[in-house]
């Protein structure tokens, strides 16, 4: 499948017949235990121009001919079944063509000396599975560009990244959604050799080092995600006024629809949805639902020093006269780490989330 070497020319000494010198070409016909030719040749009665050439083990050719070799636009069509329709120079496909297997396996794109070489397109079928490499070949041999393998009862797809003939990016998607991404130097059964690899689980994202293959760090963190259905208001957007000290401005943030709302610092510069140990608490006392996902992370307070945080799934809370649904926060260990935060991660939540130019409100859009 990678290499179409044609040549097949044997010196042609027998014919049975002339034709008339039409547009031209003198039509001759051959006869020989191993082949046959209907076409046009030369005055010395070599193949030139346009010809039909065939073997009786079903190998043929119809196109132009050059001295005996296949030269120009032609369609040979290979005792298998195989078809390739497109250019040759010297008895070898050159530049642009199509190559068609028996099984259905496609490339489209440039050839040189009978191989994938320059711009081009190779399609493979599968059972299970479609494989698609679209980018710059050398001898056959993918270069640089992008792969992707379809598997087509689990809705997985396998994305590929190639530069100087090797993989330095692996995006895996199921169903659409983005599951892991891996950049790096990879081995040859593309399994992730150095680098860099993340793996996306709703809204939790794993980030990994490998060194040599092996796992050398693992850290994970919360993300939400913007979901139209988890968030419930008879408005496209609501404006919230935010409580400003100094250089620290507040929001109001309600867990139950008849409790007093709790302050959390409106915090562009924190990641994450944060509930102090305190808080979280006095939360739990009043029958806050939520799940522990028993999940640890690793956490910074406003000193810069670490600690252990869990991962918790909060089903409801209020902000102005919005209900959001399905909220993932961390809550920390330790009883002297009591910030409230509202982060990036909470934004996420929303189609968009804006701010007011003199900083002192903040509108949500559903």
């Amino acid at each position: 499948m990678k290499k179409l070497i044609i040549l097949l020319f044997i010196p042609l000494v027998s014919f049975s017949s002339f034709g008339q010198n039409q547009a031209n070409c003198i039509i001759k016909e051959i006869f020989e235990e191993n082949y046959t030719y209907n076409g046009c040749v030369n005055y010395e009665g070599i193949p030139n121009g346009k010809g039909e050439w065939s073997q009786p083990n079903g190998l043929k050719y119809d196109g132009m001919f050059k001295d005996y070799k296949f030269h120009g636009y032609g369609v040979l069509t290979s005792p298998d079944g195989s078809v390739y329709k497109g250019n040759f120079d010297e008895g070898k496909p050159q530049g642009q063509g199509v190559l068609i297997s028996i099984s259905g396996h496609k490339y489209v794109g440039s050839f040189k000396n009978g191989m994938y070489s320059g711009q081009g397109i190779e399609t493979l079928y599968y059972d299970e599975q479609t494989q698609v490499k679209d980018g710059f070949f050398s001898e056959a041999t993918f270069q640089y560009g992008t792969e992707t393998i379809t598997f087509e009862s689990s809705g997985i797809i396998n994305t590929y990244e190639y530069k100087d003939f090797d993989i330095i990016k692996a995006v895996i998607k199921e169903n659409q959604a983005l599951v892991s991404e891996q950049i790096g130097e990879f081995f040859s059964n593309r399994s992730l050799k150095n680098g860099s690899q993340t793996n996306y689980d709703g809204n939790l994202e794993t980030y990994l080092e490998y060194k040599n293959g092996k796992e050398v760090s693992r850290s994970t963190n919360i993300d939400n995600r913007y979901n139209e259905q988890d968030i419930i208001g008879s408005d496209d957007s609501i404006e919230l006024d935010l409580e400003v000290e100094g250089n620290t401005k507040y929001i109001n943030v309600n867990f139950g629809s008849e409790d007093e709302p709790y302050r959390f610092v409106f915090d562009t510069g924190a990641e994450s949805f944060v509930i102090g140990y305190l808080l979280f608490e006095e939360l739990k006392s009043k029958g806050l639902a939520f799940e522990d996902l028993g999940i640890k992370i690793k956490s910074r307070g406003v000193s810069g020093r670490p600690f252990e945080s869990k991962v918790i799934k909060i089903n409801t809370i209020s902000i102005g006269s919005y209900t959001v649904k399905n909220i993932y926060a961390s809550v920390p260990l330790i009883e002297t780490a009591n910030s409230n935060l509202l982060g990036i991660s909470f934004m996420k939540k929303f189609r968009d989330v804006k701010w007011s130019l003199n900083g002192d409100k903040l509108i949500f859009e559903k």
